[in-house]
């Protein structure tokens, strides 16, 4: 199944790990959840946000969400890109 975890600056897309610069060089209307708190999305089952104790639905079907997961490859890419330049500026 097919999934986004955001926790904090780490945005998970099916067992890949991102930060979530990558996702806001992709889009940059990427929204962080607010802080304390976690995206879960279950592509074409759930998507919510949670603080641990409360859980409030969002969007769904997530468009957006559903475009993060079609993108891995690119996503990929902005964060291979991303490491060269701090090479190159080092």
């Amino acid at each position: 199944m097919n999934y986004i975890f955001h926790k904090k600056d780490t945005v998970e897309i099916n067992n890949l790990k991102f930060n979530e610069k990558v996702l806001k060089l992709f889009d940059p209307e990427f929204e962080s959840p607010p802080d304390g708190w976690v995206r879960c999305y279950f592509q074409g089952r759930k998507h919510c946000i949670s603080n641990g104790r409360n859980q409030v639905g969002c969007d769904f079907p997530w468009n957006q969400g559903d475009n993060y997961i079609n993108s891995i490859p690119e996503l990929k890419l902005i964060e291979k890109q991303i490491m060269l330049d701090n090479e190159s500026s080092t």
